[in-house]
């Protein structure tokens, strides 16, 4: 009837069509109307309106705002996966109505494999995924493809023969339709992280990761899915999990890392990082499909036998971890979307993210994000992510070795000088990052929040500088060619009730490492006066310790004896170490 009646529609002005008209007719009425005759595509492509007439179809059908209008950002899907998407769709029919073949079996597995090496669902790595199309209708059409890609590839046999057990024979999710702006953001934040990783700054550390993160997946593949599924079965009291949709962008692109060993490494390659204070190491992983499957049910069924029948308020499911010493976790928030940051024995729920608003620390992803409540879904794990990425990306943290004790690179946590200008930028009376400079020795500090220590762990950087540093003196102007570190004196300050602690003691763990230009020794002993000769290492020394949580900063001085302790070449210095922040509060946890 529609159709018939195109005639008389478009006899009325194009501007009423597309502003009155137009939000009551769904997307498949419109490529109706397209194909009833020429006028009636005409209509739709060739007047003054067609494209705010497409924009807002954008906005309707795919979640991009109102005001972006000006171009037409879209995903790339190779030839490959759109082959895989087309054969797929042939397999279900003929597995649905034929029943399950060998040859299905090896043609899904042989197009798979073709498309593992692009790691994303769309064929295509996240650097090189997005792209500007030329017309409002030409990214529409492109979105469409993108969820039909999504929601509608098929499963393996396994996989199907149990969804078709669960939903019947229509295991599509039909009219569904992908959040558009997430999944360009999980593109961006993904590319960012895939260029850290072939840059040769990100150390050995980088082709870990990169080699580590699994091949993207689609709705019928992921773990939301099943998770859907169980909540059916159960009939779950909650009734959304639009806190999830962010998560299915981001692993569209690639499904967590795996935990297979890969030589005794595994263990360090944690893309989400980590730190090490004493006998504590803690390097995050962001869990694969199954990976965080396991954990969700493991948590459920601790959940079951330790409270009554009554289902509890609020559901977590896991997206990172620490696989070493299982002292933390980060989860998300089935209904909302918030990510928390998990204590090994799952009750210390900490905000993973905190913002700024009218003056005020508040937790939550803040800037942008968008909540279920104002009809978003939820976004805080993709700004977890792309805080991550944005921080990797930029220098603010990096990779390195975290003790003597641990040979091989992480992603450490402790916020480098990059970072002063941009996390500094909080209303905070110091920086994340200091640095100091005292007689030609650099004294860089930071700090990084443990909650699930209860504590701040922070980092100690020092060195002689060289000739091409900033603020080198030569050895003749400085009056030695090394010096030793004898003593320190730390002094914290709560920036709430503005009390100061004090701790002074030799060495710093144990250590008094010898400073040169380029290098340093790292002799040990129990005090000033009985130190062991240690090995040479050419970098710079650093060392890490920890201390009560404090909203506060802290600063202090080094003693350094020039040439060495057992053969001084002069009087004993200070070198100073510049207030750096100790942050209850800070940007994100990681």
């Amino acid at each position: 009837n529609l159709a018939i009646k195109m005639e008389n529609l478009t006899s009325i002005p194009s501007d009423t069509f597309a502003y009155v008209l137009v939000p009551f007719l769904s997307s498949d009425d419109l490529l109706s109307l397209r194909v009833t005759s020429q006028p009636c595509k005409d209509f739709l492509h060739d007047c003054n309106e067609s494209e705010q007439l497409w924009r807002n179809a954008l906005v309707r059908d795919f979640c991009f705002p109102k005001t972006c209008v000006s171009y037409y950002p879209s995903l790339k899907i190779s030839n490959k996966a759109l082959e895989y998407y087309i054969s797929s769709r042939q397999a279900t029919t003929n597995t649905t109505t034929h029943g399950t073949s060998n040859n299905h079996n090896r043609n899904i597995d042989s197009e798979s494999s073709a498309l593992r090496s692009a790691k994303s669902i769309f064929g295509h790595s996240a650097t090189n995924a997005i792209y500007e199309a030329k017309s409002a209708f030409e990214s529409w059409k492109q979105w469409k493809l993108v969820s039909k890609i999504y929601y509608k590839t098929s499963l393996t046999n396994t996989r199907m023969r149990w969804a078709q057990h669960q939903e019947g024979d229509n295991i599509s999710v039909t009219g569904m339709n992908v959040h558009g702006p997430y999944f360009l953001r999980a593109a961006t934040f993904w590319s960012k992280i895939e260029r850290w990783c072939e840059d040769p700054n990100s150390g050995t550390v980088g082709n870990r990761i990169l080699g580590s993160l699994v091949h993207g997946v689609s709705y019928h593949q992921s773990r939301f899915f099943h998770l859907q599924q169980r909540r059916k079965q159960q009939q779950h009291h909650h009734n959304t999990t639009q806190g999830l949709r962010a998560l299915e962008a981001i692993y569209a692109f690639y499904d967590g890392q795996s935990v297979q060993s890969t030589g005794g490494l595994w263990t360090f390659r944690g893309l989400i990082g980590g730190y090490c204070a004493y006998n504590y190491l803690t390097v995050t992983h962001l869990l694969d499909g199954p990976t965080a499957e396991k954990m969700y049910l493991l948590e459920e069924e601790r959940t079951r036998q330790s409270t009554t029948n009554t289902a509890p308020e609020e559901e977590y499911f896991p997206i990172a971890a620490n696989m070493f010493q299982m002292k933390k976790s980060f989860k998300v928030r089935v209904d909302t979307g918030e990510v928390v940051m998990c204590a090994s024995d799952g009750y210390i729920n900490s905000p993973a993210l905190y913002h700024i608003c009218d003056g005020v620390v508040r937790s939550g992803g803040g800037g942008g994000s968008e909540t279920v409540e104002n009809g978003g879904a939820g976004d805080e794990a993709l700004v977890w992510m792309e805080e991550l990425a944005h921080r990797l990306l930029a220098g603010e943290i990096k990779s390195g070795r975290i003790s003597d004790n641990n040979m091989t690179d992480i992603v450490t946590h402790y916020p480098t000088l990059m970072a002063s200008a941009r996390l500094g930028a909080y209303p905070k009376p110091v920086p994340v990052a200091s640095r100091a400079i005292t007689r030609g020795v650099e004294v860089v500090g930071s700090g990084v929040f443990a909650p699930e220590m209860s504590c701040h762990i922070y980092c100690i950087r020092m060195r002689l500088l060289t000739p091409e540093d900033e603020g080198y003196e030569s050895s003749s102007s400085r009056d030695f060619v090394t010096c030793q570190l004898m003593s320190r004196d730390w002094k914290f300050k709560s920036h709430v009730s503005g009390d100061v602690k004090e701790i002074t003691g030799d060495g710093v763990v144990g250590m008094y490492p010898v400073l040169s230009e380029g290098e340093y020794r790292n002799d040990s002993g129990d005090t000033a006066s009985n130190v062991n000769m240690g090995t040479v290492e050419t970098r710079s020394f650093e060392y890490q310790s920890c201390c009560g949580p404090i909203q506060g900063s802290f600063k202090g001085r080094i003693k350094f004896m020039p040439g060495s302790i057992s053969e001084p070449q002069g009087n004993p210095f200070w070198v100073e170490v510049a207030p750096f922040a100790l942050d209850l509060t800070p940007r994100a946890l990681y």
